[in-house]
C-alpha cells in the first residue's frame, strides 16, 4: 500500500472514530440516566452495576463478541446483579453500537464501557459512594 492510500486510510478511521466517540458517551449518558430514573423511582439500587460494569469492560476489551457480552449480561441479570431493564438498556446500546459500525465495533464496545463506568462512579462518588 503507497504511502498516499495509508494516509487517505489513516484520517478516514479518524474522522469515523471521533464521531463514534462522540456517539459513544452520548449512549453511555443515556443507559446512566436509565439506571438513575430506575434508582429514583424506589426500584432496587444497582448495588454491584459498577463492578458488574468493570468486568463487562475487561471481557469486552478482551475481544468477546456482542453475543458473549449479552450472555454475560443475561448472566447477571439471573443472579441479581443488574437489574432487566439496566440489562435491557446495556444490551441495546451494544447492539446498536455494533450494527452502526460493525467494523469498528471491537473499539467502541470497550470505549461505551470505559465511558459508563465513569459516568457511573461519578455519580457513586457525588452520592457519597454508597455503592462504590
Amino acid at each position: 500500500m503507497s504511502a498516499v492510500k495509508w494516509l487517505e486510510k489513516a484520517v478516514d478511521h479518524k474522522k469515523r472514530t471521533d464521531g463514534m466517540k462522540r456517539e459513544l458517551v452520548k449512549r453511555a449518558c443515556d443507559v446512566a440516566a436509565l439506571a438513575r430514573m430506575e434508582r429514583n423511582r424506589g426500584g432496587r439500587a444497582e448495588a454491584n452495576s459498577h463492578s458488574q460494569l468493570r468486568n463487562l469492560l475487561e471481557y469486552a476489551r478482551s475481544g468477546a463478541l456482542v453475543e458473549e457480552l449479552t450472555l454475560f449480561i443475561d448472566y447477571q441479570v439471573k443472579r441479581n446483579k443488574l437489574s432487566p431493564e439496566f440489562a435491557k438498556g446495556l444490551k441495546g446500546a451494544i447492539e446498536e453500537v455494533a450494527k452502526n459500525d460493525p467494523e469498528l465495533a471491537g473499539e467502541s464496545i470497550p470505549l461505551f464501557f470505559g465511558y459508563l463506568c465513569r459516568l457511573m462512579r461519578t455519580e457513586e462518588d457525588e452520592r457519597g459512594g454508597e455503592d462504590a
